[in-house]
């Protein structure tokens, strides 16, 4: 009886094409883990990078948008109560429904006309507009401003995410928009990954294009 362990291992090894076939496909298994390793590494960099912005930017629109709301409740003498009318009027204008700030300052601008209607104890709309227009239109550009810094983030953001047919599916696994994406109210109502997104879109866009949002026919972001 054989008991050569060479032979017998000999018996059981593989013909060399069969060795270099199994060496070439463990080698672009190897090679593609390590692709795949590398894109997940640096699509989640530049994802949490991007997000961070955004979520920094809307904390400076929101620092503006609370400064609007002081500002004319102050100057209308409206009450904390009676406060949630202002602010939406004031974040419509502040994302172009009453239009530009030339428009604003016009005294027949639909802007003055709802807040007479939201606060007919005020008095009439020319009473309103010489009360209101100069804070309406005093920082209007510095939020402006603000405001396209954010536009542009988000912009850039769903490029990012939709363009690139190859990190696409990498970017949906991963479960973008994250919990890096994160908006408040104060400290309040905290949201994070898509509702934050969400709150971020309210934020930039005009009453139209929310809409347009809620609908499922999203715009191209709007220019104030």
């Amino acid at each position: 009886m054989n008991t050569d362990p060479r032979e017998n291992r000999a018996k059981f090894r593989l013909p060399l094409p069969v060795t270099i076939g199994c060496g070439v496909i463990l080698g672009i298994l190897t090679l593609c883990a390590c692709i795949s390793g590398s894109t997940y590494y640096n699509i989640n960099k530049e994802g949490v990078t991007l997000e961070t912005q955004m979520t920094a930017d809307y904390k400076n629109c929101q620092a503006a948008l609370t400064k609007y709301y002081t500002e004319t409740q102050n100057t209308l003498n409206i009450a904390g109560a009676n406060s949630k009318a202002i602010k939406d009027i004031v974040l419509a204008m502040e994302t172009g429904h009453y239009g530009n700030k030339s428009q604003i300052q016009q005294q027949n601008n639909q802007l003055y006309i709802d807040i007479r209607t939201a606060y007919p104890n005020l008095g009439s709309v020319s009473e309103i507009y010489s009360r209101a227009v100069n804070v309406m239109t005093g920082t209007f550009d510095d939020y402006t401003n603000i405001g396209g810094k954010l536009r542009d983030e988000v912009a850039r953001y769903d490029r990012w995410r939709k363009a690139n047919i190859f990190t696409k599916p990498f970017i949906s696994v991963m479960g973008f928009p994250s919990d890096s994406l994160e908006t408040d109210n104060g400290g309040r109502d905290q949201h994070f990954s898509q509702d934050a997104y969400h709150d971020m879109l309210r934020v930039i866009m005009d009453a139209n294009s929310i809409k347009s949002y809620q609908n499922g026919e999203l715009q191209a972001l709007p220019t104030p």
